[in-house]
């Protein structure tokens, strides 16, 4: 009697927790229409068959969604087949939509990843919207969510990565399984013999989040936390809680002191410089998340660091970005692309690029020297004229201002942590095959003012941003 009872219990325990999380949650309603991701795995087959299980009482109407990405030949067939089974076993229309995963992704040099994500939702919201269905389930469970958040971590994400999976998105889509354990679905699944596919690539860690859920997780568990997975998911809470509060503030302080441009963001330093690091640190990564660019928290950190440095450094951000800091503000736009120039500037004169404009001119010898990178002084007797302007070059050496020995350009720039995509931006002034300027970073230490100086060149450079 026992061995029948059991599945019941098992059954009835699961859809309890399923019908209050539901209502903590506020994910459906009565009489809602959803739209149901299924893959045929066992996390989305157990939530068609507990949300079938639910479609009477609470008077929902139910219609599956599923995408064959055509990547695993003969079982992505397979699953499709499962999953038409179990819509006719319980009478959900079902929708498929089958893509050329592989091909796709190649052709646009992204990860198969990355477009099977746009493949599935696009397709899912396309439907919803078609059917006229409120909100769109998909099977995300409790270890779906330590997993992403202890993978966020790793990459170094920031508090809105250790927020973890979201229950529910402002698109529509809703995890009714995000309280769930694998071991719940597992058990849930053999209760009311649910029928799924087992993916192959499941079992591999040469995957990622496999590699976290085979090892890092079962290892963590056994040595420091047995509950780790329901500790990271109630983390997760008082971390979103944390994070919906800054991000608040953040969306304020950006209204302040951030101006949106034809390619990227201007933060204006007054105002950023008034801010909390947390805060200065999150506004940068909203603008990077805008933007498309991976927030890397090192280039984060740089970009921060960019407010309390001298005007004229630039750094790389990532995905065809920099980030240059002007005199008042901090100016994160596309790289551009510079084809290789050879410039001549004769003394009064005055040279204008896209890019830049530069001068020479004659100078009284100064009696203070005022910190600009955006201007130099230079002994004219160490000198001849014209002068050169040019991009970078390999093999390029010159002796930085303070030091007595020749360095390449190439290692002063890596000091300097400037990437090879902006240092092909940065002007080298030359006096006949010596540099001179590194415009806009370091004077030659041989052209420098000293005592013995009686005619000075200044040299200027204006950056157009």
């Amino acid at each position: 009697m026992k061995t029948r009872q059991q599945p019941d219990l098992i059954k009835k325990h699961f859809l309890l927790h399923l019908e209050q999380f539901i209502h903590r949650h506020d994910l459906f309603r009565a009489g809602s229409h959803l739209v149901l991701g299924v893959s045929g795995g066992i996390d989305s087959m157990t939530m068609l068959d507990a949300l079938c299980e639910l479609r009477e009482p609470w008077r929902l109407s139910l219609s599956i969604a599923h995408v064959n990405y055509r990547l695993r030949g003969k079982a992505s067939d397979a699953d499709e087949r499962c999953v038409l089974r179990a819509a006719k076993k319980y009478g959900v229309p079902v929708y498929v939509r089958r893509a050329d995963t592989g091909t796709i992704a190649a052709a646009r040099k992204e990860s198969v990843q990355t477009v099977a994500r746009e493949l599935r939702y696009s397709f899912f919201s396309a439907l919803a919207h078609d059917i006229g269905a409120g909100k769109i389930a998909v099977a995300h469970n409790a270890g779906d969510n330590a997993e992403t958040m202890l993978f966020n971590f790793c990459r170094g994400a920031g508090i809105q990565g250790l927020k973890g999976i979201a229950v529910s998105t402002s698109r529509g889509v809703i995890r009714p399984l995000h309280f769930a354990s694998r071991a719940e679905i597992e058990a849930y699944a053999k209760a009311a013999r649910v029928r799924y596919r087992e993916d192959a690539t499941n079992r591999s860690v040469d995957y990622t989040r496999n590699f976290l859920r085979h090892t890092i997780i079962p290892a963590l568990e056994k040595r420091i936390n047995p509950s780790l997975v329901r500790t990271l998911n109630a983390e997760a809470v008082i971390l979103s809680s944390c994070a919906e509060y800054l991000e608040a503030v953040v969306d304020k302080e950006q209204l302040a002191c951030c101006t949106q441009t034809e390619s990227g963001y201007t933060i204006r330093l007054k105002h950023f410089r008034t801010l909390h690091v947390c805060i200065q640190q999150m506004l940068v990564r909203q603008c990077f998340s805008l933007l498309g660019i991976e927030p890397n928290f090192v280039h984060i950190e740089e970009i921060v660091r960019l407010a309390q440095t001298q005007a004229g450094r630039t750094i790389d951000c990532g995905n065809g970005y920099s980030a240059l800091r002007s005199s008042a503000a901090i100016e994160i736009g596309k790289t551009k692309p510079v084809l290789p120039y050879v410039l001549t500037a004769e003394l009064g004169a005055t040279v204008t690029t896209d890019e830049f404009t530069f001068s020479i001119r004659r100078h009284a010898v100064p009696k203070t020297f005022r910190r600009d990178p955006f201007r130099e002084y230079i002994d004219a007797d160490t000198i001849t004229l014209p002068l050169v302007i040019r991009t970078w070059q390999r093999g390029d050496a010159f002796v930085p201002l303070g030091m007595t020995a020749r360095k390449k350009l190439s290692d002063f720039f890596t000091d300097q942590k400037i990437s090879r995509g902006i240092k092909q931006n940065i002007p080298v002034v030359l006096s006949g095959k010596n540099i001179v300027w590194i415009a806009g970073l370091r004077l030659d230490d041989r052209c420098k003012i000293t005592k013995r100086t009686t005619s000075v060149y200044q040299l200027s450079i204006q950056f157009h941003t």
